[in-house]
This record gives structure tokens, C-alpha cells and sequence, in this order.
């Protein structure tokens, strides 16, 4: 818990220095195992140490000599975790009560009784299970009872096993034994299989369908059918034949047709309706609604005429209508669209609906909207301000150091865990224990500790805590010019604009060196492996594994390589590289005008993905941050407007960099 500083309950010792480094360093340079210092040789033996653990290599001897050092509770956590079947229990369990408050304990304590249960060891599994919902740990308490010859244990299976989720593998020999014993009875199965379905858990019911019989096999394969080859379950079914299961089969196969080629699902659907197929109300509607949002996307002539088909009671519809309409020009029906939805005032669709006003000549209401936008510093404020031509200015608002609880935040001994951790390369590890400690802290505090992080050159916490603390606008904590020794000469080398370029790196990772998107992008500048590599070739660099695609240095200067490519490619937009970046070359070439141009804030609201839409309104945003951070305003105009001109076709021949199938690849799936 955390007290103010003057309860004088937790912040309550006189700050002192801590040698950090210096003392771990002194300390693992006399017990570092010698092939460890041998295999990594730099001059930083803390690294060197923390590396040789992750990196999975022996370490015959336990660090317990660091046991006063604020580091040392990770740093023997890690060498024991893939010692945890072979510790003695009382062992790991001094060093889960010990450490018990700090957040890798519960974790920790779950994967240590994961271990015992591997290994077979039910004595010292039952004597600290403490009946915890998990279910890994739930199966192998069960498999101990099993061991012990209780009755109950495999009915008790039967009951965990009964759900559409897949179910860990440690699951698997109790639920098998369970089984063969007759108390997962053929219904069961039966009934976990309709179960699955309903999850949309296709490979779990591919699993079960073999048991349950051939109409099950044959419905997985159905589903399959439609996820993987929807035109061939249409061409199968006689619309005029089908039975309820083949006309749920034809809606659901249009509809993922639909995704790939919507003229030619709504053909089909049509033709099949006029064949008598009978479908409900609901099933037209699903479909419908699929085609409508599909062609929008798409921007297909057809969008217009299938959205007004569709009830605008859906806010995605009404969404679409609107980016329809302003993609088209068509200034009356974008305003009747948002008009439709009178209570709605979101700061998105008044900002475009004093567009529409302004362009339909009626500028004195537009005027008076774009007024109320105005003092918003978010995107559509922005744009506001643009179209009253404004100057974007924003009073900076300095956070004052409070050099009392400055003192106390660097005193804290798990915050000096954190810097410890920080030091040696470990953030997640590092941001796991900072966190823990300053989420819940009092507003004041998290500001200055906003401060702190600035202080240990901890860009991305900085920005942070100063946004969860409502302590924005100081450019420091804000807008930092993080990694600027590797940026700056970046930037310049490939003439890039500098405030662009950080607000992408901002975007991405926020500034955190060992990001890892669910994709596999890596680094500050998050960049798929296939196009790191890519670009490495061209700018003739060697790169070996992923080590080097996450090293900043190299990280950077692949990013802002592939932003130069991306620049090319599109003419020189910086909007549309933008949105290349995000979602891949590729689908930002199709997404632009196919004939005549579109003003910069249209083009970036119709984009058809949501988080690229999102993606580019950030990048826009803080562009004008760095622009202040940058001195970058005075003499150059209005900078935004640059970034965000109007957007128009680009010359395909001009699109040849960056084009290889590998590379269009990496960026199919880092969207």
C-alpha cells in the first residue's frame, strides 16, 4: 500500500546513492562461472550474467552471494526456473515467502508446483497445493488423488473436461484415464463437441468430431470448407433443396466470401433468394449488413447503394455511411448520415460534420463547431484549428521536482529493484516490479515519478506515468527525444523528417527496447523479421538473429530505413507512408484514390482498418509534439498540413521498391 509523504509510513528514510552497477558488478565478477565470462567477455559482467540466464546457459552455481543486492531476487528466480522439478521444497518455498510481495511470486509459486506435478513429486505437490483455480494445477492435483487411489478424482475430471476451451495438455493422461474408465461417457463427448462449436474452437471439435461420429465429421468439414474455400460450399448446396443445417452453411459461407470478393457473394446470395432459397429475417440481415461493411471498405461503387439497404441502428453502418459519403464528396449525405444520430457528439463526427457544413456553404454554423473543437489538444481539435487557421499552439506546463518524494521514490527498495533490473538489460522484468509499486500510488507521486524515469532515461515510463497521472504537457515526459544519438544521424543521412520519424518509434513501441508484437515485430521501431531483413540488404547490413533486429542501434536504423522506403514509394507522403508502415505496402497502395485526389484528414478517415485509422491520427498528433521538442515550427509552416496533404494516385511504376512477396508477407501479418 502506499502512504502520502507526510504519513511518514513507507517513504520515511533519508535518501542515499546506490552504487547499483558497481556492487553487482564487483559481486558476480568474483562467483561468475569462468566459461560464462569466457562466452560473453565484455566489460560488464552484470550483463554478461543476465544474458548467460536468459539465454538458457549453464550456471553450475546458485548467485546466493547476491542475497543483499536489490537485483538478486530475479536474478536467482531465473536460475532456478528451469531447476524447479529437481530443488529441494523448502528451498523454493524460503524464497517464495521471503519475496512473496514482489508481482513474479504468484507466478512463480504456479510454475514450481506445475514442476513438482511433472516430475511426479505428489508428496511435496500436495503439500503446497492450496486449491487454486488454474487449470493445469487443478488436473494434477486431481492426477495425485488418482495416484492415491481416490474414487472421486476421475468423476471430478469428467467435470473439469466439460467446456468448449481446449484444455491444457498436462490435462490430457487424466482425461484419457477418465475415458477409459467410462466417466466421460459418449454423450459427454457429444455434448463437448456441440460445446466447441458454439466457442468457434474448430480445432478442439476436429479433435472430437472422430469420436462422436461421421455427421460430426462431416459438419467440421463443412467448417473448415467455408473458412478455407467458400465459393465450393456454394457451388454444393441447391438453394432450392437446402434444409435448415445447408442454408446456415450458404449464410455463413457468403458472408466469409464476402471478406475475399463481395460482388461476388452478393451475387450469389441474390441468385440463391431468387431460387426460393428461405432464409430468416436475421440471416438476410447478417448478410446484408457483411456486404454493406465489406464493399465500404473496399470502396466499391456498390457501397453506396448496400448501406442504404441496411438499418442504420448499427453504429458500424452509420460509421461507413459517413466515410462513404466523404469519399465520394458527397457533403449532403455525409450530414444526413451523422445527422441521423442527433445525440452523438463525439468529437469525430462534429469535427465532420463541420466539414460537411463548411463545404455545403453554411460556414458560420461551421465556424461555430469547429470554435468548440478548438480547445481540445487531441486529433480533431487539431484538425479544428487547421481549418480556422490557427496556429497550433500548446502552453507547456512544466512539472516542478518535489526533491522530498523525489528522495523517497529513489530510496524505495523496490524501485531500486526496478533500476537495477533496468540497468542490466531486463525491463519487462524492470517495468513488472516499477509498476507494481506505483499504480496505486497517489497522483502527486506518480507525477514525480514521471520525473524519475525521465531521470534514468526511461523514455517510456516517463510518458506513462505522466499520461496515468493526468501530469501531460511537459515535453520532456511527453515528447522525449529518446535513443537521439542513434536517431538524429538516422534521420539526416536518409533526410527524413525527424519529428515524423519519432512519433512513429512513440507509436510503436513507445520507446521500449525488447517490444515483441503477438506478431513477432521487434524493437523500438517494431519490425517484422523478413522485412529487417530486407532492409538490411539494401543498406548492405549484417545482421545475425534477432539480437541485432531488437538492438536499438540497428533497430533504428532498419526502421528509419524502411520509413525511407515507404516515402519513395508513395511519392513523398508522409500520410500514406504512415499508413504503409502500419498496415503493409500493399494495402496502402489499394487504398488510394483511383482517380483525382482526396484532402488529407478524408483520406486518413476512410482507411478501411480501424487500427490503422487510430495509428495514423496518433502519429499526426504527436508529430507536432516532437515539432516543439525540435524547434521545428518556427520558419517551416504549417508542418502538419505537409504531413497530411491531399492524397492522390500514386504511379505504380514508381512502386517497385519494396514489392518483393517476402516482404509483402512480414507485413500481412504484422497487421
Amino acid at each position: 500500500m502506499w502512504y502520502r509523504p507526510d504519513e511518514g509510513k513507507r517513504f520515511c528514510t533519508a535518501p542515499r546513492p546506490f552504487p547499483f552497477k558497481a556492487l553487482l558488478a564487483l559481486t558476480l565478477l568474483a562467483f561468475l562461472p569462468a566459461t560464462v565470462m569466457a562466452n560473453h567477455g565484455s566489460d560488464d559482467p552484470v550483463r554478461d550474467f543476465t544474458q548467460a540466464l536468459l539465454a538458457g546457459e549453464p550456471l553450475p552455481y546458485p548467485p546466493l552471494v547476491l542475497d543483499d543486492h536489490p537485483a538478486m531476487p530475479w536474478l536467482k528466480m531465473q536460475w532456478m526456473r528451469p531447476r524447479l522439478g529437481e530443488l529441494d521444497a523448502e528451498e523454493v518455498i524460503r524464497f517464495i515467502s521471503r519475496h512473496r510481495h514482489r508481482p513474479f511470486a504468484a507466478e512463480f509459486r504456479r510454475d514450481w508446483l506445475v514442476a513438482l506435478g511433472q516430475a511426479e513429486r505428489w508428496r511435496d505437490f500436495d503439500r503446497y497445493y492450496r486449491g487454486e483455480r488454474d487449470q493445469t494445477l487443478q488436473c494434477l492435483h486431481l492426477q495425485s488423488r488418482l495416484v492415491r487411489d481416490d474414487e472421486g478424482a476421475l468423476r471430478a475430471a469428467a467435470g473439469l473436461w466439460l467446456t468448449g476451451r481446449t484444455l491444457p495438455r498436462d490435462c490430457e493422461p487424466l482425461f484419457a484415464a477418465a475415458r477409459e474408465a467410462g466417466e466421460i461417457s459418449d454423450y459427454m463427448v457429444a455434448e463437448r463437441f456441440r460445446l466447441a462449436l458454439n466457442r468457434d474452437n474448430l480445432a478442439l471439435a476436429t479433435e472430437l468430431a472422430p469420436q462422436v461420429g461421421e455427421a460430426a465429421v462431416a459438419q467440421v468439414d463443412r467448417l473448415r470448407a467455408i473458412r478455407q474455400n467458400p465459393r465450393s460450399v456454394l457451388d454444393n448446396i441447391d438453394p432450392a433443396r437446402a434444409g435448415e443445417a445447408a442454408i446456415a452453411d450458404f449464410v455463413a459461407a457468403t458472408k466469409r466470401l464476402a471478406r475475399q470478393d463481395p460482388v461476388a457473394a452478393h451475387e450469389r446470395f441474390e441468385a440463391a433468394l431468387a431460387e426460393d432459397l428461405e432464409t430468416t429475417d436475421q440471416q438476410r440481415f447478417l448478410v446484408q449488413r457483411r456486404l454493406a461493411l465489406e464493399a465500404a471498405r473496399d470502396h466499391l461503387p456498390q457501397a453506396e447503394a448496400w448501406l442504404e439497404q441496411t438499418p442504420a441502428n448499427d453504429q458500424f453502418i452509420r460509421a461507413w455511411r459517413i466515410r462513404n459519403a466523404l469519399r465520394l464528396g458527397d457533403w449532403t449525405a455525409a450530414l444526413e448520415a451523422i445527422d441521423s444520430h442527433p445525440h452523438d457528439n463525439s468529437r469525430q463526427w462534429q469535427y465532420w460534420r463541420a466539414r460537411a457544413l463548411e463545404q455545403l456553404g453554411r460556414e458560420d454554423e461551421a465556424r461555430r463547431l469547429y470554435t468548440q473543437l478548438a480547445s481540445d489538444n487531441a486529433y480533431y481539435g487539431i484538425l479544428a484549428n487547421r481549418r480556422l487557421g490557427r496556429a497550433i499552439e500548446t502552453e507547456p506546463r512544466i512539472i516542478e521536482a518535489d526533491a522530498t518524494v523525489l528522495a523517497q521514490l529513489r530510496s524505495d527498495e523496490d524501485l531500486q529493484l526496478a533500476r537495477a533490473l533496468l540497468d542490466v538489460g531486463w525491463e519487462t522484468a524492470a517495468r513488472t516490479e516499477w509498476r507494481q509499486v506505483l499504480n496505486e500510488s497517489p497522483r502527486h507521486t506518480r507525477c514525480q515519478s514521471a520525473l524519475l524515469a525521465h531521470e534514468w532515461g526511461w523514455s517510456g515510463e516517463a510518458v506513462r506515468m505522466a499520461a496515468r497521472s493526468g501530469c501531460r504537457g511537459d515535453p520532456r515526459l511527453d515528447y522525449p527525444l529518446a535513443f537521439a544519438d542513434y536517431m538524429k544521424p538516422s534521420v539526416a543521412r536518409l533526410e527524413l523528417d525527424a519529428s515524423w520519424a519519432w512519433s512513429i518509434m512513440r507509436a510503436e513501441s513507445l520507446f521500449a527496447i525488447g517490444a515483441e508484437s503477438h506478431v513477432g515485430a521487434l524493437g523500438l521501431m517494431q519490425l517484422m523479421p523478413g522485412t529487417a531483413r530486407e532492409v538490411a540488404r539494401d543498406l548492405e547490413l549484417e545482421l545475425n538473429g534477432s539480437r541485432d533486429i531488437i538492438d536499438p542501434a540497428h533497430n533504428i536504423q532498419l526502421g528509419t530505413g524502411y520509413l525511407r522506403q515507404m516515402l519513395d514509394r508513395f511519392d513523398g507522403h508522409p500520410l500514406v507512408a504512415t499508413a504503409a508502415y502500419n498496415a503493409g505496402p500493399h494495402r496502402a497502395q489499394a487504398w488510394l484514390p483511383e482517380e483525382g485526389t482526396l484532402d488529407g484528414d478524408v483520406w486518413a478517415e476512410i482507411v478501411p482498418f480501424r487500427e490503422t485509422r487510430r495509428y495514423i491520427r496518433r502519429v499526426m498528433t504527436h508529430s507536432l509534439g516532437f515539432d516543439r521538442q525540435l524547434d521545428a515550427v518556427a520558419g517551416n509552416g504549417d508542418r502538419l498540413a505537409m504531413r497530411m496533404a491531399p492524397v492522390g494516385e500514386t504511379d505504380p511504376e514508381s512502386c517497385l521498391l519494396a514489392t518483393t512477396p517476402e516482404l509483402d508477407e512480414e507485413i500481412t501479418l504484422s497487421c
